[in-house]
């Protein structure tokens, strides 16, 4: 398929987000309603379906390596070196790591060996070699010219290839054939995407659908008009769609009211890894496709509803774009995610998914929408869409502007249309087939990318504390998520959408709409005469009514970016920004933070999810020279010495006659956690000191140096 504007992101995997990623494959799912713990692979044998696990731990291990060096355990390094290498022997680049370790380690033998693996596996980035830094003590020696030969050299094809003998990460898949309206998830039709750090399988064209075949067999309004526009021709039906259902049944689409569709099914080696259960982000298929999964992770510290599972990290979400960029759509329960109990405690709205109110076979009415959608586009707008990877942004589109609240154009612009979480009793489907067959290709709603041109920072350890390394959940080009740890009084961004795409090359004009949130607490300033760039402020916020439940409080705030062609608006592309509700800051007239306390007897209770911030048990108290300067602070424990911190985040433990600091420590931030207990973030002194010194006795925050 030709994705021209839906363009799938290259996925890297940063150290932060990888125990999220972990648990996401690794978890033993358990649906809502009835547990079903699910083994994992016990086999040694290497499988197609076992190549995500495998390239993460891969990730995992090179940065344990990298961290290992850092702090100086080179011999821990140099077995996790080896281990990654055994892990992903094919996979130049993990040779090529290990080859800059062997390298800094001085161990010059093995760093030329790695090099020579790595042209063999298929490196070729001659210039890389030549100038990195990491390098430089093999480049005199004369072998190091055999390795710039070797990766110069002109060679076959070294990508996928249709060979039983090449490791699995290599193999090619062969289309699988659909028989008796079942497609087979198999190893011989599923290959690995390194890019998108997922599987694809792959399979036959499906049978052709003749005219009296039924699309639906269905009686509500909705169904007969779908049946009459397919059999005068101007409705696409499904030939070619995938139902994929991920709870082995628990909430199954009544399929033959819809005798049309193709249903996934999974093959013995996808079953025994679970491939087929919970969540799908990591697989995808070669055609349009979408499904449902009634479970939740339950029974665990680290309980979720499924689009938690990829909504709170960089590469998982990545993972849930490029399914949505690749026309897949799926529907889950929020379960316990959405209630008065605990608020909304999703950090990010996005259109990756639809999310149901309740628990299990709260899916079942928003699986009767969508499937009816894809029906009832014209088939030339089905191929159109499909082909630019926009079908499943505009299912989005037609679903949310019929729903019952949505009136207007002004309805639509508003938080009425976008909630994180929809009630069945909004939806419907009659006005929503319609809207889907009204689009002609003349008149294809528009899709936004937004891209985050420059932004305010915080510097962990001084501005927040945890493992967090910066304030960014994720960044794609339907949506934007930030974590507001700063003790900034407010944060900066400028956002450029001017990416957004009209098939037809119409001209956009943007809207960028305030869609839950304080309004006093934002403010969006357009930079462009067309509206496709933006400044926006966001403010410090605390917990309000959500605007779709206000017996339901979010600390979220959600910004939503709208293009339109003239003829119809685009699904909005989501900034959002969640601050934690586990904490009690105070805040000057001036804007200055006066303190955070992390031991609030009431906000400390209230539920953050562990994977976005670790709990503390300290309160901070900030400290503001007359200049406007921060100082430092100092932090309270219950039962323990006050400590001092200076502006810069270092432990005080030497002070001037002046009361300056005069000798710092560095400190760093580990979580610690129990078996099934919550980690507890502690505080632990680094073997780093530093001195300072002043130009004048009126400076307060002097120069330091490490010694």
């Amino acid at each position: 398929m030709n994705h021209s504007l839906f363009r799938p992101i290259a996925i890297c995997v940063p150290f932060a987000a990888l125990m999220l990623v972990i648990l996401f494959l690794h978890r033993h799912p358990l649906a809502v309603e009835q547990a079903r713990g699910q083994g994992l692979e016990d086999s040694t044998r290497r499988t197609i379906f076992s190549e995500p696990q495998r390239h993460l731990d891969a990730v995992q291990k090179l940065q344990a390596m990298r961290q290992a060096f850092k702090l100086g355990r080179f011999e821990e390094a140099t077995r996790l070196a080896e281990q990654v290498t055994n892990l992903l022997p094919e996979e130049p680049e993990v040779w090529y790591g290990a080859a800059t370790l062997h390298a800094a380690l001085g161990n010059i033998e093995a760093a030329m060996k790695a090099l020579t693996s790595a042209t063999e596996a298929g490196f070729r980035d001659v210039q890389k070699l030549r100038s990195d830094p990491q390098l430089e003590s093999l480049r005199a020696r004369p072998d190091f010219q055999n390795v710039l030969d070797s990766a110069s050299e002109s060679r076959a094809d070294s990508g996928l290839q249709a060979d039983e003998n090449l490791p699995v990460s290599r193999r090619r898949a062969v289309p699988g054939a659909i028989r008796n309206g079942v497609a087979l998830v198999t190893e011989q039709n599923t290959q690995w995407v390194a890019e998108r750090m997922g599987l694809l399988s792959v399979f036959e064209p499906a049978p052709e659908v003749t005219r009296n075949q039924k699309v639906t067999t269905g009686q509500s309004a909705a169904e007969l008009l779908v049946q009459k526009w397919f059999e005068e021709g101007t409705a696409a039906g499904h030939r070619g769609d995938l139902y994929d259902n991920r709870d082995r049944d628990h909430s199954n689409l009544n399929l033959k009211k819809f005798p049309q569709l193709v249903r996934i099914e999974y093959g013995d080696a996808a079953k025994k890894v679970s491939a087929d259960w919970g969540a799908q982000i990591y697989l995808s298929y070669d055609r349009p496709t979408f499904g449902n999964s009634s479970t939740s992770l339950v029974g665990s510290p680290f309980w979720r509803s499924n689009p938690r599972l990829f909504l709170d990290a960089q590469v998982t979400a990545s993972m849930a774009y490029n399914s949505y960029a690749m026309n897949h759509l799926y529907l889950y329960p929020e379960h316990a995610d959405y209630d008065e109990k605990h608020g909304d405690v999703y950090a990010a709205n996005t259109p990756f998914c639809i999310i149901s109110q309740g628990s299990s076979g709260s899916d079942q009415p928003f699986m009767q929408a969508v499937a009816l959608a894809l029906a009832a586009f014209r088939p030339e707008v089905k191929q159109q869409l499909s082909q630019h990877g926009m079908l499943m942004s505009t299912v989005q589109y037609v679903f949310r502007r019929s729903l019952r609240k949505v009136r207007t154009d002004d309805d639509y612009l508003s938080g009425l249309a976008h909630p994180v979480v929809f009630q069945s009793a909004d939806i419907d489907t009659e006005r929503t087939v319609n809207l889907a067959h009204e689009i002609t290709l003349s008149s294809l709603p528009p899709v936004v990318r937004l891209r985050v041109e420059s932004e305010d920072t915080a510097i962990p350890g001084q501005d927040f504390f945890g493992a967090a390394v910066n304030e960014v959940l994720f960044d794609t080009p339907a949506a934007i998520a930030r974590i507001y740890r700063t003790t900034a009084s407010q944060r900066r961004m400028i956002v450029d959408a001017g990416n957004s795409k009209d098939i037809n090359g119409k001209a956009l004009h943007f809207e960028w709409k305030l869609l839950q949130g304080d309004s006093d607490r934002v403010q969006i300033r357009p930079l462009t005469a067309n509206g496709s760039r933006a400044e926006v402020i966001v403010k410090y916020h605390e917990s309000s009514p959500s605007l779709a439940r206000p017996v339901i409080s979010s600390n979220r705030i959600d910004i939503g970016v709208f293009a339109s062609n003239g003829e119809h608006w685009s699904i909005p592309g989501m900034i959002c920004s969640f601050s934690l509700r586990n904490e009690k800051r105070v805040y000057n007239s001036k804007g200055q933070i006066q303190s955070v306390d992390y031991n609030d007897p009431v906000a400390s209770k209230l539920y953050v999810d562990p994977w976005i911030d670790v709990p503390k048990r300290w309160r901070d108290e900030y400290h503001w020279a007359d200049n406007g300067q921060l100082t430092g602070w100092t932090r309270i424990r219950p039962e323990e010495p006050n400590e001092s911190f200076h502006w810069d985040g270092t432990l005080i433990i030497e002070r001037d006659r002046l009361n300056r600091p005069r000798r710092t420590q560095q400190v760093r931030y580990v979580p610690e956690a129990g078996n099934q207990k919550l980690p507890l973030l502690r505080q632990m002194p680094v073997d780093e000191f530093y001195t300072y010194r002043y130009e004048s006795d009126d400076d307060l925050r002097g120069s330091g140096s490490r010694q």
